[in-house]
């Protein structure tokens, strides 16, 4: 799985960047007020809104 974010990409750039890493298939995300991206505990992208579904990736150790 590649996560692809950017606070300036449109969507044709960010569908080019995923397909030159190797990506088969895309699904955008809204990217509105209530999108927040947290990795290891701390939030990439912060909001205030609260963010009633998720998507969670977990690396096995």
């Amino acid at each position: 799985m590649l996560l692809y974010s950017s606070n300036y990409a449109r969507q044709i750039h960010a569908s080019k960047v995923l397909k030159d890493f190797g990506a088969s298939a895309e699904a955008m995300l809204d990217s509105g007020g209530s999108t927040g991206i947290i990795v290891d505990g701390k939030p990439l992208i912060s909001t205030n809104r609260p963010i009633p579904h998720v998507i969670a990736v977990y690396a096995g150790k």
